[in-house]
């Protein structure tokens, strides 16, 4: 029987399939086959299976056989479970909002509108709490200042890093009608957090 490693928390937040795993066993109604959670978690059936077992042996996940499947659930005996993932998850529901608010109050005054994209369910996520604004302006020189202060309180208050794309309406929608691949993540799996809605902003 292996032994789990010493450094659990850099064995657990090594990889995004752990974290992304971790998610869907906590949110899941019970336990999940090896293609239920590759389904859950948008990762390929090898992959997940990959980091269930890595997960398997540092004790935080289960496994179980049923018939001809496997399931996996989050282990209940496990206080990194019980006291610490649950926290985060909270925490992780709530960061968003409250980001969202400080965008608001430091933007309203002269952003057309602001589409937020949320990359952290994505492998290639530089970090899971970054997010990338796309700022429709008039004059996209008047944004900076307000910018770099925004950067700041989130970083400071939330942790949080932001990536902005600051562009004119008419820059947005020729990037639009072009499919520039800067454009794109907004259009695709964006969300309007103030100002005019895509149908206003792509007649």
């Amino acid at each position: 029987m292996r032994t789990p490693p010493r450094n659990i928390l850099d064995q657990l937040f090594s990889t995004w399939g752990h974290i992304v795993l971790l998610r869907s066993l906590a949110t899941a109604p019970g336990p999940l086959s090896g293609r239920g959670c590759a389904r859950s978690s948008g990762m390929t059936h090898r992959a997940a299976i990959q980091s269930l077992e890595r997960l398997v042996i540092l004790g935080i996940v289960t496994k179980e056989r049923k018939g001809r499947s496997t399931l996996y659930a989050l282990s209940e005996s496990h206080r990194f479970n019980r006291k610490i993932l649950p926290q985060l998850l909270d925490f992780e529901r709530s960061f968003l909002p409250s980001a969202t608010k400080l965008i608001r109050k430091y933007l309203s005054s002269f952003a057309e509108s602001v589409i937020l994209h949320h990359p952290a369910k994505s492998p290639r996520a530089p970090n899971p709490l970054t997010l990338s604004i796309c700022v429709i302006i008039q004059d996209p020189q008047i944004a900076q200042p307000s910018l770099e202060l925004l950067t700041r309180h989130l970083q400071r208050s939330l942790g949080i890093s932001i990536i902005p794309l600051i562009v004119s309406l008419t820059q947005f929608r020729l990037a639009a009608r072009q499919e520039s691949p800067e454009i794109a993540p907004f259009l695709k799996e964006g969300t309007v957090i103030m100002g005019k809605t895509l149908r206003e902003l792509l007649p």
